[in-house]
């Protein structure tokens, strides 16, 4: 049994729990103020930013992120989450990061 596994050896329920958790690490980078270094995002990132000052609405910084620029970051995350390696759930190594659920969960 292999300790570490590529992204084509995930179960579709693997692949969709190291996607949302890539992407939740990101939104909550972003909601801290931090730029991206794209253009695009970051301009919608800001205009979340400014419309949630706006609203006296700080609480909605992740949701208003993601409305104006979810599907590009969910376009960058599915091409990351595929060069990187992902620790077999069912070989029992553990290091910090995505936790998977076993393949057969």
């Amino acid at each position: 049994m292999k300790p570490l596994l590529t992204w084509n050896e995930l179960t579709p329920k693997q692949k969709d729990a190291a996607t949302m958790h890539e992407y939740n690490l990101l939104l909550e980078f972003l909601t801290e103020g931090e730029e991206f270094g794209d253009e695009t995002i970051d301009a919608g990132v800001k205009a979340a930013a400014e419309e949630c000052e706006r609203l006296r609405t700080p609480w909605f910084i992740g949701a208003t992120i993601h409305e104006k620029v979810g599907d590009l970051l969910m376009q960058h995350i599915n091409t990351m989450v595929q060069r990187l390696y992902y620790c077999n759930p069912d070989h029992g190594l553990l290091v910090s990061g995505v936790v998977l659920p076993r393949s057969e969960d």
